[in-house]
């Protein structure tokens, strides 16, 4: 996926998520639509808390962007099923009629001497926080 250096018309059908929303344990949810419309989406044991808000196109632009250089859109979903009550993190990305989704088990996440490594899915979120 190339991405203009500019902010133009084809972000419009564009809808991007990140989320690690756990039935049990709540979670979050934060998505950026390609017209600048942001929502954040928090779920906690006895408590939900949700705020929606507007981003300019540039930052639209500059999160698609970033999230490509990141690899979150090359990299591979996790291929073991979870432990119960085990945590999803998972970035989507709605184009039209295209959808493309990668997502990780939080056990998959590197952990201890190599949590340096980097992990795109992991990684995303500190993405998605900055510019929303």
């Amino acid at each position: 996926m190339a991405v203009a250096s500019e902010p133009g018309p084809e972000l419009q059908g564009l809808h991007l998520e990140w989320s690690d929303m756990q039935g049990l344990f709540g979670g979050t949810t934060l998505r950026v639509a390609g017209d600048g419309t942001t929502l954040v989406v928090i779920n906690g044991p006895g408590t939900s808390e949700t705020k929606s808000g507007t981003i300019s196109p540039r930052n639209v632009h500059a999160l698609l962007r970033d999230l490509l250089q990141l690899g979150v859109f090359t990299a591979t979903s996790s291929v073991r099923p979870g432990v119960p009550d085990e945590v999803m993190l998972r970035v989507s990305v709605t184009l039209g009629d295209e959808k493309l989704e990668i997502w990780r088990w939080e056990r998959d996440l590197p952990h201890g001497e190599f949590a340096t490594l980097k992990d795109p899915i992991g990684d995303s979120m500190a993405l998605f926080r900055k510019t929303i």
